[in-house]
């Protein structure tokens, strides 16, 4: 898990520094570019031996339990432990770190966040 945490976003470097910086909302065509990141990971790791294992939970790291998200719109047990695991680390540290087109939140604002967040 650590590794994949840290793996997880290495398809970004498929994807435009204008889009991925972008100060403002990403339009609709720039947020299909920017869904393809997880696959581009995905693409990168799964022939590397001993990251093969972690490859699905990256692939799948923006899945939503509810099936609401990408890359397959797959919900609750059909995401990978490891997948949803990492989501939640994921939503943490996008919620706590300033970017380009948001600020940084606190971490009691967070903890709301993921609470409220829960199961979906």
């Amino acid at each position: 898990m650590y590794i994949a945490g840290i793996v997880h976003d290495i398809g970004k470097i498929g994807i435009p520094d204008a889009i991925l910086l972008k100060s403002g909302k990403l339009t609709q065509e720039e947020y299909k570019i920017i869904k393809y990141h997880s696959e581009f990971s995905y693409q990168i790791i799964k022939d590397i031996y001993k990251l093969e294992q972690i490859a699905n939970f990256i692939i799948y790291h923006h899945e939503r339990y509810n099936g609401s998200r990408y890359p397959k719109g797959l919900k609750g047990e059909e995401i990978p432990l490891g997948a949803r695991i990492l989501t939640i680390a994921d939503s943490f540290d996008a919620i706590t770190t300033l970017r380009p087109y948001k600020n940084a939140i606190s971490l009691e604002h967070t903890k709301k966040e993921l609470i409220k967040n829960a199961g979906s």
